[in-house]
């Protein structure tokens, strides 16, 4: 399945960010290009680039956006500006 996350852009997945509890337990993702478009703050708080990652499955995260997943078990698969990431996500 593939997940998206918005980070400083040359980052690996070892960038774990924490949840609104302080937790940085696993990969804090998205689970739609939508949802990326969507979040809740403006995407340049979270970083300039988008990555898209592949991964085996996802879970609530307990958090107000986005869903965990296993960094361990996680593989990128493509990098994106944000302007680049935008026109992905909404092509008109």
């Amino acid at each position: 399945m593939k997940v998206f996350r918005i980070q400083p852009a040359g980052l690996g997945l070892n960038h774990l960010s924490e949840d609104s509890n302080g937790d940085c337990l696993h990969l804090h993702v998205f689970d739609s290009a939508i949802a990326a478009i969507h979040c809740e703050e403006c995407p340049t708080r979270y970083g300039n680039e988008v990555i898209e990652i592949e991964v085996d499955r996802t879970w609530d995260n307990g958090d107000v956006e986005g869903v965990a997943c296993d960094v361990a078990k996680a593989v990128i698969v493509r990098r994106f500006t944000l302007d680049e990431f935008a026109k992905f996500a909404v092509p008109e």
